[in-house]
């Protein structure tokens, strides 16, 4: 997976400091790498009996690790908690909406324009393009300062054709992209539905895969009634 961020404190450059440009750059090229992959490359060989290297690398290894498990933790819950609020109900998705997040202003069903698809209007909201706004939801909570677009008439629009064109089943859509946005690599790469589109095919032979073969993925309701928030 690629971590969004990672806290590079005053002591670790104090640290840094006491070494050579080489074996800084050793170092800052094995956290960049643990960054994108979540896991630490092995050290160059001409370090490895460096004991003040190996001692720098050490504290500054055990930290970042420390941070990423805190990251972890907190980018999980806030996913999970997501998804609890999109309830399945009898007829369509339920997303209720807490308070915390109408009073900060970030709740994206706040954000409603107006999209003509074959000549009938609709309003971009939840129950008109439930995988636009589970994205935004989602993306939130992996990343709370993730930047989403002014307005997601790009993204509706694209879910249309996602739909309506390629006949891509919203049940099997939202699956989908639910797996997408819990997968290390994919939650860091897919920001967009219109990227969702693009790898449609990609993500859902490889969500098949990783299940397993013959898993049968839990069946979802129509999105087509009542979306409350």
């Amino acid at each position: 997976m690629a971590i969004p961020y990672i806290k590079f404190y005053p002591e670790f450059w104090a640290l840094l400091n006491n070494l050579k440009a080489k074996e800084q750059a050793s170092i800052l090229d094995a956290v960049k790498h643990y960054q994108m992959f979540e896991e630490w490359p092995e050290i160059s060989k001409k370090f490895e009996e460096n004991k003040n290297f190996l001692m720098v690398f050490s504290k500054i290894q055990e930290k970042v690790i420390l941070d990423t498990e805190k990251y972890l933790e907190k980018s999980n819950k806030a996913r999970e908690s997501v998804l609890s609020r999109w309830n399945k109900k009898e007829k369509g998705y339920e997303r209720i909406t807490n308070e915390e997040e109408t009073n900060n202003g970030s709740n994206t069903d706040e954000i409603l324009f107006i999209l003509t698809i074959n000549n009938k209007q609709l309003t971009i909201k939840p129950e008109n393009f439930p995988l636009t706004f589970l994205l935004a939801d989602l993306m939130k909570a992996n990343n709370p300062n993730v930047k989403l677009p002014a307005n997601l008439k790009a993204w509706a629009k694209e879910e249309d054709r996602l739909v309506r064109i390629d006949k891509r089943p919203v049940e099997e859509a939202l699956q989908v992209l639910k797996w997408c946005q819990a997968d290390g690599f994919w939650k860091s790469n897919i920001l967009s539905i219109p990227k969702f589109r693009e790898k449609y095919d990609t993500l859902k032979l490889q969500m098949q895969n990783k299940r397993g073969a013959g898993a049968k993925s839990s069946a979802l309701p129509s999105p087509d009634g009542k979306y409350k928030v």
